[in-house]
Formats: structure tokens, C-alpha cells, sequence
């Protein structure tokens, strides 16, 4: 539904993923899985813009990180979190010595 709409949004390169994605708030109850999981694409998403554009997008997933309560979720998705982090410290430092 909206995951997988974000997902192929992603691929086509476009911000329609976040604008998908960003409608989960819109749903009163949110099994802890989807939440992970439109974290997860949101972040993959500015990954994806960021590697093409700018470092702003790199600061927008950091923020969605930081700001994401972790005690919800298992270990397992913490380590995917913890990834998707230092592939942006990564990017950012890329962007960094690029300019």
C-alpha cells in the first residue's frame, strides 16, 4: 500500500516517496513494523536525493534518525538505524570535501 507505493516511488527517484510516506502519520494506529519501515524508506529516500543534489537532504535524515524514539523497535531494526546513519555521516562527508 503506502510502503510499497514509497518504495517504487524511491526507484523512480522522486520526492513522491516522502510526500507517501509522510501519510502514515495520517493513520490513528501504526503497528511498530510500519513504523520501521517508513523510517527506513524515508531515510533511504534522502539518502538517494542527497547522492544527486545536496547536502540539506542529508541533514533532513539525520534529523528523522535523531529524532526517532528507538525504544519501540528490536535490536535488529536499532542496528538497521544505526547503518542508515553512518551511510549519512558518509554521504555528508563526501558532500563535504567535495565542495
Amino acid at each position: 500500500s503506502i510502503m510499497h507505493f514509497g518504495k517504487i516511488a524511491k526507484k523512480h527517484k522522486t520526492k513522491i516517496c516522502l510526500e507517501s510516506l509522510n501519510r502514515i502519520y495520517t493513520i490513528t494506529s501504526v503497528p511498530s513494523v510500519d513504523c520501521y519501515q517508513k523510517i527506513r524508506q524515508q531515510v533511504k529516500c534522502y539518502l538517494q536525493m542527497a547522492s544527486m543534489s545536496s547536502n540539506n537532504d542529508v541533514q533532513e535524515g539525520l534529523t528523522i534518525i535523531n529524532n526517532t524514539n528507538v525504544k519501540y523497535f528490536t535490536k535488529e531494526m536499532i542496528a538497521e538505524f544505526y547503518a542508515l546513519k553512518g551511510m549519512l555521516y558518509h554521504l555528508n562527508r563526501k558532500l563535504v570535501n567535495s565542495c
